[in-house]
This record gives C-alpha cells, structure tokens and sequence, in this order.
C-alpha cells in the first residue's frame, strides 16, 4: 500500500508566516471629488505658508511641523476623511485602530524590529538590540 502522506516530507518544518501576508492591498475608491482634493493637497504640499502655524488644520489636532510634506492635515486625504465622517470622529488619531496600531508601543517596537530584520539597522553603529 502506498504511503497516501507521500508529499509531507516536502513541508518545510519553520514557515515565516507574517501578519497579513494573505490579505488584498488596499484599493482607495475613486470619489468624485478626488481629482480636486488630490490638487488640493499637491499644492498644499509646497506651500510654505503652511510652516509655524495650523491655519490649514481642518480637524482641530494638528500641530506644527518643521517641514512642508508633514504640514497636512488628515481631512485633506479623501480616504481619511471618509472614515473620519463614517466614524464621527474629528481627528483619525481618535479612531481606536490607529491608536491600536500606531500609538501602543509594543506594536511599533514589532514594526521597528521587523523593519531591522529586513532592511538592517540604521547605522552600523547601532545596536539592534538593547
């Protein structure tokens, strides 16, 4: 009789099975307006009037910033404003996904690791671990 497990010794043992490895990337959804509020920030993206002061902040919450392409505020991105709208929320640093994901420092020491592990440390100087 044939050994009907033939092809189990072709399994690897260690599989380096990552968080979302099998999920679709995200598609943004064409709105109507995307064309005018992409514009918007392309050319909010080079103003730098936008320095030393949160006069284009559209939500409440942003701070300012020392360069231009971080002078943007989250109701300018078509996407960010849509969830922002659906979740009744006036800032995307108030949806519970970002501070699960971007705020809690166990899952940014993860993502900085991960990133260490693929890309190298930062300075050949650095200590990866401490």
């Amino acid at each position: 009789m044939e050994n009907e497990f033939h092809d189990i010794d072709d399994i690897p043992l260690r599989v380096e099975i990552q968080p979302y490895m099998f999920e679709p990337p995200a598609r943004a959804e064409p709105t109507e307006n995307s064309e005018e509020n992409s514009d918007t920030i392309t050319s909010n993206g080079d103003d730098e009037s936008r320095l030393l002061n949160t006069i284009w902040c559209e939500c409440g919450l942003c701070e300012t910033m020392t360069t231009v392409p971080e002078c943007i505020c989250c109701a300018e991105i078509p996407l960010i404003d849509e969830i922002r709208a659906s979740s009744q929320i006036e800032c995307i640093t108030q949806h519970q996904t970002f501070i699960d994901n971007c705020l809690n420092i166990r899952v940014l020491e993860v993502s900085m690791y991960m990133y260490i592990q693929s890309e190298g440390p930062l300075d050949d100087n650095e200590p990866i671990n401490e």
